[in-house]
């Protein structure tokens, strides 16, 4: 893909230097996906947002003692959603080196969607006591960069 130069200028050619001209920016660091664009005469000054991607959905069942899978890989800055559920128990997932807490209701769905925003392996727990094996209860989260 063509990169872009900067502040590429249009103007309608029916009506020459007098016609409306827009210029198309791209800031040294933007967004990621976004393009900043001015109109002069009205000074008005617009973001157009590229559509992200879906987020990748991963199931996790919390069952006694155990995650399956217990360990997910994932790509750094790739928008994830865990979809985890427990068919016996309301046990507890904390991720916290993203700050991610949430609980596993007997019969439900809980959602949980971000963006990893470092790279490593890092290790979730159940964090609601589910009984004497509930020690062993963990699993990996292993984020790489693509």
């Amino acid at each position: 893909m063509r990169a872009l130069p900067r502040g590429i200028r249009v103007c309608n050619p029916n009506q020459g230097n007098a016609g409306l001209a827009n210029e198309l920016s791209l800031p040294s660091n933007p967004w990621p996906g976004t393009v900043a664009a001015r109109q002069h005469r009205l000074g008005k000054a617009i973001q157009f947002r590229r559509a992200q991607p879906a987020p990748r959905r991963i199931a996790i069942e919390a069952r006694k003692f155990e995650y399956t899978p217990d360990q997910v890989s994932v790509t750094l800055g790739q928008p994830v959603t865990l979809v985890i559920s427990s068919p016996d128990f309301a046990h507890g997932f904390s991720l916290p080196d993203f700050g991610l807490r949430a609980d596993a209701v007997p019969g439900k769905d809980v959602e949980v969607t971000f963006t990893p925003n470092k790279a490593g392996r890092f290790a979730w727990v159940c964090d609601n006591f589910c009984g004497e094996g509930h020690d062993e209860m963990s699993g990996w989260f292993i984020v790489t960069v693509a």
